[in-house]
């Protein structure tokens, strides 16, 4: 039930909340936080906010800061983390899309889950001791148990209650062997010479006596015993079926999703200088695989041509945007700059600065990635068209192996002598799967895959050093590859790009839209296919 709140709107939330709802409130992972009650401020106001205005909110609502100084603690709960971003005019603002916002928004309970829920089974109703025992009581009562304790008579009685008919006593013990139950064999008893109030011998085969005044006692003690199983299998059959549902409502979502995502124009940024009036930009379309630089006065033109797209990644993207006058709530947003700012390196506590260079060159293998900023400043002071250029469209060849790198596997890699460290990305957008899946599918299903080792491919012809070969082993982000007669043990962190090698439709799993491949000719004989791809359209 929403009204006229920008965010509460867009993103369908159950209700604009309050602030004083969530202070002092615990959720599903521990109490909630600063950070939290910044989001639901940010929520409730329906669009950006003043850092002062937030503290003010909070202290309203009774939130407390650890520092005594409300701002102080703000500042240090955010970090500058997303889904909360500044805006260009120096507000705290919402990054919508974003799916840490959608996480958030569940454990606040602001947002329904995505998957139906089943309604619980109805309550099992046991019937009388007058109606005769069912197959599925005498199932959930016997199978796979040890049934010593029930006398020869009371357990045939069970099972010919439950089938109507008369049986020989080899066909009761046949039908408790392929329950699993274990009991003492009734073949091998003289019934003949056995006396019962539930049964008696007819020819060969054993009959119930139907007037046996046992009969009732039998059927209430096996229906005790079959009670609580028959609701733990109705338990158990409302999880499957909840799981099955579960299962169809994510896959038809992510596939959505990705259908969304795949939609989406994409373009990767690189101003200079780093800081102040851009005297240059740079720009990759992803989808045309193109470069376009505007130098000196041509940044005019830039905001125009940005606008028709709807992702731009690149170090400190936004503060990008903000220097070239875009709004920042226009663009989803991916940040290719240092995941963090140290990384930890001995129990000393020594701590390595993480740049944008270093993370590049060890995710991509690229050397000296980014240009020298004194020698761009040099070149924007001399008016150098030429060199800028050059320069800023090696910069975008290298974020591209970032991007292409971040997006494969979800994190990045630093590497610095003995030091080989993975650091988590947090990806915004919806894609296609991910190395870790494809290795294991391609392992399972024996389906042949090409991949790229090494440094990050050439931009123009990706698959020029591809290797094709099998999956195997694959175990703790390290496999076994096989390459014709070759088998090589490679680690994850390795491969730059992925795709499957098959004679349909181009399945890309590094995010390019290549051509087809197959273990032989690259293209099955009979197979057409329009030249759409990028690997064609650059030849």
């Amino acid at each position: 039930m929403v009204s006229s709140n920008a965010y509460c709107d867009h993103l369908k939330t159950l209700r604009v909340p309050r602030v004083e709802e969530f202070v002092g409130r615990r959720g599903p992972f521990g109490p909630v936080t600063l950070f939290d009650l910044t989001i639901v401020a940010l929520l409730e106001n329906g669009g950006p906010m003043t850092l002062e205005s937030v503290a003010e909110r909070l202290q309203e609502a009774g939130a407390h800061s650890g520092a005594g100084d409300m701002i102080l603690s703000l500042k240090k709960s955010w970090r500058r983390r997303e889904p909360i971003y500044e805006d260009e005019e120096g507000l705290l603002a919402l990054d919508l899309p974003h799916p840490e916002l959608d996480s958030r928004l569940f454990t606040l309970g602001l947002r329904p889950p995505y998957v139906d829920r089943l309604p619980e089974p109805p309550p099992i109703e046991m019937p009388g001791d007058g109606v005769a025992l069912s197959l599925d009581e005498v199932d959930a009562a016997f199978r796979g148990r040890r049934l010593y304790g029930l006398s020869s008579t009371r357990l045939a009685a069970a099972v010919l209650d439950a089938h109507g008919e008369p049986m020989t006593a080899l066909a009761i013990d046949e039908y408790l062997a392929l329950l699993g139950a274990e009991a003492f064999r009734l073949g091998r008893n003289r019934w003949d010479q056995v006396h019962s109030d539930l049964v008696q011998l007819t020819g060969s085969a054993l009959a119930l006596r139907r007037d046996s005044t046992q009969l009732a006692a039998m059927r209430q003690a096996i229906r005790r015993k079959a009670e609580e199983e028959l609701r733990r299998r109705a338990r158990s059959e409302n999880f499957r079926k909840q799981r099955a549902l579960a299962e169809a409502q994510i896959a038809e979502r992510e596939e959505r999703e990705r259908a969304e995502a795949s939609a989406l124009r994409r373009v990767i940024l690189r101003l200079a200088p780093d800081a102040g009036e851009p005297a240059g930009v740079s720009a990759l379309d992803l989808q045309a695989m193109t470069i376009r630089t505007f130098l000196f006065e041509e940044i005019e033109e830039a905001p125009d041509w940005l606008g028709s797209f709807d992702v731009a990644a690149g170090i400190d993207v936004r503060d990008s945007l903000k220097r070239l006058g875009l709004p920042l709530a226009r663009f989803r947003t991916v940040d290719l700059g240092p995941p963090r700012k140290t990384l930890k390196l001995n129990r000393r506590g020594d701590r390595l600065r993480l740049t944008p260079e270093l993370v590049i060159s060890g995710s991509t293998g690229i050397r000296r990635p980014l240009s020298d900023p004194a020698r761009i400043a040099r070149d924007i002071a001399a008016g150098r068209r030429g060199p800028l250029r050059k320069a800023l469209e090696r910069d975008l060849i290298s974020l591209l192996g970032l991007y292409e790198y971040a997006r494969l596997h979800r994190y990045v890699r630093v590497r610095r002598g003995s030091l080989d460290e993975r650091l988590p990305f947090d990806w915004p957008i919806a894609e296609e799967e991910l190395l870790y899946p494809i290795l294991v599918t391609a392992e399972r299903q024996g389906r042949p895959v090409e991949i790229v080792l090494g440094a990050a491919p050439d931009w123009k012809n990706p698959w020029a050093n591809g290797q094709r070969g099998y999956v195997s082993q694959f175990r703790w982000g390290i496999f076994r590859f096989q390459e014709g007669p070759m088998i090589q043990t490679l680690d994850c962190a390795d491969v730059q790009a992925a795709r499957w090698l098959s004679s349909g439709a181009s399945h890309p799993i590094s995010g390019r839209k290549d051509a087809t491949a197959s273990s032989g000719s690259g293209q099955a004989s009979g197979v057409t296919r329009e030249p759409n791809s990028r690997d064609e359209r650059l030849r």
